[in-house]
């Protein structure tokens, strides 16, 4: 486990290279190019094309929180890398809104779909304060707000994997829903769940709140191991939402 709380160990900090390889091919896996045009990009919650300078591959998962305490969280130790930069762990998106997506002002959750075919996900802003906020790249005048509830669309049959928008749900609504929306298999480890509720302190970390997206390892760590991974997770999240405080919505 990396033991600084402000980058993971030299072994896996990120390089460049690396970086614009998961980029690339993340591009690819969605299918995000524009057929008219190479050089723009496809949002799936925007539903339009728009330049790559204002198109990002975005970690869900992010790649700061260290290969250990990622292979950990999501129950197989050696895989944190694997996790980390998998096509699964992204989503090409328009640059303010991976601002937002980080912040966690707004969160994906699945919409229920016949045995076999590719997932559905619907937007849900949590930032009360953005809904009547737009922004450059939003075309026709629309606002957060017209967001909220609406389906993303996809340009091929690959979606985000299902275990990464999990944790970014959880990281959000940890302290204050106690309502399932729509997680249906173990994703995260209970334990170490448990471990970040402990941690934020005013959570009670009981089985309602983490309904079936949780699973109960073999393998798991001692309870000060735990804490401590909890601890830096929670601080990685911190560090990206930037102290800002959000007005949770009232029909969630």
């Amino acid at each position: 486990m990396w033991k600084s709380h402000e980058s993971p160990a030299s072994w896996e900090a990120r390089n460049s290279h690396q970086h614009d390889q998961w980029k690339g091919g993340l591009r690819q896996y969605y299918n995000a190019y524009d057929p008219e045009n190479q050089d723009y990009l496809w949002c799936p919650i925007l539903k339009e094309y728009a330049s790559s300078d204002e198109r990002t591959a975005a970690h869900i998962v992010p790649h700061s929180i260290g290969y250990t305490n990622a292979g950990y969280l999501f129950g197989d130790r050696d895989r944190g890398a694997e996790f980390i930069w998998s096509m699964g762990n992204g989503l090409v998106m328009d640059n303010n809104l991976e601002k937002k997506f980080d912040k966690g002002d707004f969160i994906l959750v699945p919409i229920t779909v016949e045995h076999g075919k590719p997932s559905r996900w619907r937007f849900i802003l949590m930032n009360e304060k953005l809904r009547t906020h737009g922004f450059a790249s939003m075309a026709g005048g629309r606002k957060y707000g017209d967001l909220d509830g609406m389906e993303l669309e996809f340009k091929n049959n690959n979606r985000p994997a299902h275990r990464f928008l999990y944790y970014h749900f959880v990281l959000t609504l940890l302290r204050y829903v106690r309502k399932d929306m729509g997680y249906t298999r173990p994703y995260l480890r209970k334990s170490m769940l448990k471990a970040i509720a402990n941690v934020i302190g005013d959570c009670e970390p009981s089985g309602e709140l983490f309904g079936d997206g949780v699973f109960d390892g073999k393998d798991n760590g001692s309870p000060q191991e735990e804490k401590l991974m909890a601890q830096e997770i929670l601080v990685e999240r911190a560090q990206r939402a930037e102290g800002e405080k959000f007005e949770l919505p009232t029909n969630i």
